[in-house]
């Protein structure tokens, strides 16, 4: 491969950082940076485009059937730089592929299908050791997280954003993908993943969870301590976000109480009422004041209904979730909810101002304060 591209393409791009033993580490990159401004002139590009111009040529569609074949024939020698790097690369051009809205999607799902049996062959042969479980190929790609490593390859399509394949699944065997054990595909689809390798633009995030919703999958659905609508709104709260990304997150969260979210079964008191809608007012207030009060109410309506129709012999959350017991007091008012919220720090607003939680400095700065008034009013 190295000597046909310099052949066709002497004096423009060379292959650099070839692994020694694995071979498929290196990367093209351009001669020099008068190479790559010569190429992107668009006169210049145009004219290499014109070469698959009325084929049926896809680009990443190409780049997988390279690495899928590459794998089936190159040997593997150790797991380390081989799988590594083909995990990668595979998934990313996944993702790339999936984005192309113009090109049918059947031969793709049927080509990451051939993917996922190969790379899970050869998974298997070096005694995976990613403690998911089962262990999957794909938690290559993102060694530094081991908390989000997918356990099939329909996770690592949710993770990585690949929709037309979830569509396709979910077509196939609904139920038997929103029942799997182990992390929920929605709690995979709206959790904001820190330092991810392959990031997922939150708007696609989105669209993966409408899919899932609209599936039939639970917003409260257990996993660990919290819901999955609960463990959403951690993730935002910790995350520092444009106001963009905010109003994405918005509409996420209104489709979850749409479909159900509630408090009953993961909220047992007031005081935690309170805590969970102080984190929905911090985040969305002072963007969007009158949505952020509907999805409030909303989700204490979906909390009174859920009790309303609880009985002994019927389980407060769905059949995906653990029963629980129903909730009984009475929800919190928004005053209460503004005034009082003991609740995760955000990273999203700065305070600027702060009395360190020192009962003489607020005394202090109440006094001053009718002394203010005071003065004013004698003026």
């Amino acid at each position: 491969m190295s000597d046909r591209l310099k052949s066709r393409c002497a004096g423009l791009i060379e292959i650099r950082g070839v692994h020694e033993e694995s071979g498929n580490l290196g990367t093209v990159q351009y001669m020099h940076r008068i190479v790559r401004d010569f190429m992107e002139i668009p006169r210049t590009w145009s004219f290499l485009l014109s070469a698959t111009a009325g084929t049926d040529f896809k680009l990443h569609k190409s780049l997988l059937k390279s690495i899928i074949l590459h794998h089936r024939l190159v040997p593997k020698r150790y797991i380390g730089p081989d799988l590594f790097a083909t995990a990668r690369q595979a998934l990313k051009s996944a993702q790339e592929a999936c984005k192309d809205e113009h090109d049918p999607n059947d031969d793709l799902v049927l080509l990451l299908n051939t993917l996922n049996t190969t790379l899970n062959a050869g998974y298997d042969e070096k005694g995976g050791f990613i403690q998911s479980n089962p262990p999957h190929w794909s938690g290559l790609v993102d060694l530094e997280n081991p908390k989000q490593w997918p356990d099939s390859f329909i996770s690592a399509a949710v993770q990585y954003g690949l929709l037309p394949y979830l569509e396709e699944q979910l077509h196939r065997r609904k139920e038997i993908l929103l029942k799997k054990r182990g992390r929920p595909l929605l709690d995979t689809a709206i959790c904001i993943q820190r330092h991810c390798t392959i990031p997922v633009p939150l708007s696609q995030k989105r669209e993966l969870a409408f899919l899932l919703l609209k599936a039939g999958a639970d917003p409260n659905q257990f996993f660990g301590e919290y819901t999955v609508w609960q463990r959403f709104l951690i993730s935002s709260t910790a995350e520092v976000l444009s106001n963009e990304d905010l109003v994405i997150l918005l509409e996420i969260q209104k489709e979850l109480v749409t479909f159900g979210a509630s408090f009953a079964g993961s909220v047992t008191s007031v005081d935690q009422q309170i805590r969970w809608c102080g984190m929905i007012h911090k985040l969305w207030h002072r963007l969007d004041p009158e949505r952020t009060g509907k999805v409030m109410s909303s989700i204490q309506r979906n909390d009174i209904a859920a009790q309303q129709d609880t009985s002994p012999e019927t389980p407060l959350n769905s059949p995906l979730s653990p029963p629980s017991p129903p909730l009984t007091p009475r929800s919190p008012t928004i005053n209460e909810i503004v005034s009082v919220h003991p609740m995760i720090p955000l990273r999203n607003e700065c305070d600027t101002k702060s009395d360190g939680g020192n009962p003489k400095l607020k005394k202090e700065s109440s006094i001053a304060r009718r002394i203010r008034d005071w003065r004013r009013r004698r003026q």
